[in-house]
Formats: structure tokens, sequence, C-alpha cells
């Protein structure tokens, strides 16, 4: 019998923590996603023009609603963290981490079809929820599956993972933040 104190970093433990990174890498990607193309959401900079149904800005005049706009996303990662608890005692963390995925996407879905300021907050606040579900189930999913000897390493990648996500993101809006490419993001 094999002592789990003993054992180090397994494959299949740095297979999923992978996949559980990418969850986390998401979470990174979307705080950044509004940084980079805030003056053309905001200001209009690029002026009012239209691509199909989908204006080229959200003509938000007040830097106080932008605020709002950006913090709905820490509100919902707020939110999604503690609802997420009790899904994951009742039905584990396959659950959270498959229906918060796809609350993820109609998240991103609202966002990249917005039209209205309305549509924008209730994208950020949906994505928000999504994001902060997946992170803490990610988190205690990577704690309770690692040994105690990877539990530092690959609780640690996860994190990185976020970073890395804030990081690409500003990086790829350098270009992408013109209208109407912001979409992207």
């Amino acid at each position: 019998m094999i002592d789990s104190r003993t054992v180090g970093i397994t494959k299949y433990q740095a297979f999923c923590t992978i996949l559980a990174a990418i969850g986390s890498f998401n979470f990174g990607w979307n705080i950044g996603s509004v940084n980079i193309p805030g003056d053309v959401l905001q200001n209009c900079v690029t002026g009012r023009k239209y691509y199909g149904p989908f204006p080229s800005c959200i003509d938000i005049s007040s830097g106080t609603i932008w605020g709002v706009i950006v913090g709905c996303y820490a509100l919902g990662a707020l939110f999604g963290a503690v609802i997420s608890n009790y899904f994951i005692d009742k039905r584990g963390y396959k659950f959270v981490l498959t229906w918060f995925a796809l609350c993820n996407v109609a998240g991103a879905l609202l966002l990249s079809l917005t039209t209205s300021v309305a549509q924008f907050i209730i994208g950020r606040i949906v994505v928000g929820i999504a994001a902060g579900a997946a992170n803490n189930a990610l988190s205690t999913y990577v704690s309770d599956m690692t040994t105690p000897r990877g539990r530092n390493v690959l609780g640690g990648g996860v994190q990185f993972a976020c970073n890395l996500g804030i990081m690409l993101d500003n990086a790829i809006a350098l270009g992408l933040a013109p209208a109407p490419r912001w979409r992207i993001l």
C-alpha cells in the first residue's frame, strides 16, 4: 500500500490541475476584460457606428456608472463563491463546474451581444457569478485531490493561471480594443 503523504505529484493530479487552471484563467481574463477597451466602450471615442444591430460602443455618460459596471463582476464573483458551497456539498464539484461553465457561456453571450448598459451590467454579473463559483470549486477540488506533497505546487498553479489570464487579456486587448473587436474580449 502506498502512503499518500510520501507520494509526489502524479500525472493524474497534474492533468486535473491543468484542467482546473482553465477555470482560474477565465476568472483572471474576465477581471481585466474591460480595462483596455474601457475608453472605447464608455466614451465612444471612435464615434457611434452600428455593425448590424450592434453599436460600436455603449454610451455611458457617467464615470460612476462605468464603475458600477466594472464592480458588478466582483459582486457576482462574491455571490457565486458563496452559493457554490451549497451546491458543492449537495451535488459535488463536477456539477458546480459543469453548470457554472454553462452560466459563463450565457454571460459571455450577453456581453458580446450587448446593446445597452443594463445588458452589459447583467452580463458582468452573470460571468462574475460563474467565475466565483468555479474558482471556489476549483480551489477546494485541487486541494482535495492532491497529495500533501503536491498541494502547494498544484494550488499555486491554479493561482498562477488567474494572473496569467489577467496579463494575457490585457495584452490581447491592446489589439482588440477598437470597435467592434472589443466584443471578442
